[in-house]
Order: C-alpha cells, then structure tokens, then sequence
C-alpha cells in the first residue's frame, strides 16, 4: 500500500510539473518554427500524451500548431467515445506501434484507415511531414484530417487496392480497427499490397477482434432482448458457437454485416483472426512476430509482423 501512495504521489507531482516541462519544448516549437518532429521529438511518452490532451489549454499559441479535434459528433460516429477516451485508446496504439518498431528504425509510416486522425496525431512527433502517410477509402475521413492536422499527408484510397506509392517505399504500416473488419479476401488483397509497399523488413501493426468478442455480441443482444436500447451494434456473429469452433480451429472469423452504405457487406463486416490463421496464412511474404492480447491496454488483439 505504501508502495502504491507513493507511485500516486509521484504522478500527481510529475502532472503538476508537467506544463513547466514542456514549456522549452512549446516556446521553441512557435520562437524557432519549429515542425513537431523537430519541437517535440525528445518529450516523453506521457509528455507528449498530455501535450496533445491539455497543450493549448495551457499554452495559447499552440492553437493552430497541433492538431485540432473534429466535432464530438464524429468522434462518437467513428470511436464510440470522444475527447479523452478516445484519444487515450489511440495513444496506448500508438505506443505498442513504436515499441513493436522501435528496433527497425523507420524512416517513413502509414496510418492504414485513418478514419479522423486521432492516431495520425501522436506520430507528428516521430516523422516529417512527407515521411508520415494516412490512408482511408472515406472522402470525410481525408477532408477532416486535412483540416485539423497540418503535419502529416493524407490520401484517400479504394476499398481495394492499389494504393499510389513507389514499390518497397513504406518502412511501418499500422491500422487500427481495420483488420477488425475486413473480409478474407479484401485482408489478402491489402496484405499483398503491404508485401509490395514495404521494404523488407518494415513492420505491420494491425488489430483485431479477440475471440471473446464473439460471445460479448450474444450477451448484448440479449441484455437488448430484455430492456431494448437502440445500440445499432453488435449484430455480428449470431450463431455463437459455430463462429467460436471456427477460431479455435484457426479459421478466419468473419461475419458480413457491412458498415453502411460506404462499407458494403463484401469488404467489410465483423472480424476475429485467430494467431494461429495470421501465422499460417500471411507467409511466406509477412513472419508473425508478436500477438499481443492485453485487454488492460487495448481491447483488440494486436498483430506485429515483419515483412520478408
């Protein structure tokens, strides 16, 4: 207990602290017009965490330097939650990026489906502008990263691929969300893509559902079967126990529920890749080196892999 006081203590000191710290870093960032990866790059983790959640709260002229957030509404649209529920989920992604990538040094990244930008944010402090790539097949998406974010080139793309870039030019790929989602063939295709985007020995960072997902949507439906709220969520995956057999047996868990008119059921639907399918099937071109399921940091599973 004395030990856990004190950790308290400690970061309730380093919090009060934190504004002075990272005075150097704003004054120089606006004095010098410094880019982020330039201001910032030497901020810590939980430095830079809260200079993106209080930064122009306490320093006025970073208004219009970092990114901005896009309404409530789109947040809650895209994430289920906003403000800094849903920036702190985008941030602890963030950080299992960097460390899952931290030993290939990369030099140019891509955020793969984008969506507002909340995780594109955090990487203006690893890479330069041109260097850092975010990617998603919705005309909103790319509009409103393009608005509230400066730092980094935004693009958008098909459901399908190609995308429009230069063979081995892509050292990182992350998505968020994405690989929750797709459909067997539509993941095939982009994992194709990615095996031609990067440079070997680049690193992918995906996510995915876990396999308790796949129960959780049949205890909602059936807390909304009782007391009925209009969630419009978690209709995937209604025949539980055929879907849970597939993934322990390492099939490819895929439900097409679709995700509105821009989503069509054929691409896109409800998705849990078991590790056992991701090792299998991603050779020869991607090596699983890391499936992390942590639910205290994230509620995905997270695939690293290393292209050959």
């Amino acid at each position: 207990m004395m030990k856990d006081e004190l950790r308290r203590a400690v970061d309730t000191v380093r919090t009060r602290a934190r504004p002075t710290m990272a005075a150097p870093y704003v004054l120089a960032a606006r004095a010098a017009s410094l880019p982020p990866h330039l201001a910032f790059r030497y901020m810590t983790p939980k430095e830079w965490y809260w200079l993106n959640l209080r930064g122009e709260d306490t320093f006025r002229s970073l208004r219009g330097y970092l990114p901005t957030m896009p309404p409530d509404e789109m947040q809650v649209r895209f994430t289920g939650a906003s403000g800094e529920a849903t920036l702190h989920e985008a941030f602890e992604f963030y950080r299992m990026v960097s460390e899952a990538s931290s030993r290939s040094r990369p030099k140019v990244a891509m955020d793969f489906g984008c969506g507002w930008g909340r995780i594109t944010r955090f990487f203006i402090k690893d890479f330069e502008k041109h260097r850092l790539i975010g990617v998603d097949p919705l005309a909103e998406s790319i509009e409103t990263c393009q608005a509230t974010n400066s730092w980094a080139d935004f693009q958008q793309i098909n459901l399908s691929p190609p995308i429009d870039r230069p063979d081995s030019s892509v050292d990182l790929i992350f998505a968020f969300s994405v690989f929750s989602h797709l459909s067997e063939e539509t993941h095939l295709q982009w994992l194709e893509e990615f095996a031609r985007l990067l440079r070997p020995g680049g690193m992918l960072v995906v996510t995915t559902r876990k396999r308790r997902f796949i129960p959780e949507c049949a205890r909602i439906r059936s807390q909304e079967e009782r007391t009925p709220v209009n969630t419009g969520a978690f209709v995937a995956f209604r025949d539980t126990e055929k879907y849970l057999a597939m993934y322990d047996a390492g099939e490819y868990c895929n439900d097409p529920v679709g995700g509105g008119p821009n989503l069509p059921p054929s691409t896109y639907g409800e998705t849990c890749i078991p590790l056992a399918y991701a090792v299998q099937r991603w050779q020869p071109d991607f090596s699983v080196v890391k499936f992390i399921d942590d639910p205290a940091r994230l509620n995905q599973n997270v695939i690293v892999a290393k292209r050959a």
